[in-house]
């Protein structure tokens, strides 16, 4: 998981957050969105690669991305 602080106050859907606000992604949660992915929990040999987030992205990213 990761965690920010809000520097100003925003609004991200229909929820209000404040500056200062602990904001955090959860990974495992995001990677088993059932809007993004077909059967989420069920392991498939046969799906088609998708992106995910397990390594993060941009400046973030995990160094070991191309090693798992």
């Amino acid at each position: 998981a990761t965690a920010r602080i809000s520097t100003k106050d925003v609004t991200l859907g229909d929820v209000f957050l404040p500056e200062g606000s602990v904001v955090l992604l959860s990974y495992g949660s995001a990677n088993h969105d059932a809007a993004v992915y077909d059967a989420p929990s069920d392991y498939d040999m046969t799906r088609p690669p998708l992106p995910h987030l397990a390594f993060g992205s941009g400046n973030h990213a995990c160094a070991g991305i191309y090693f798992a």
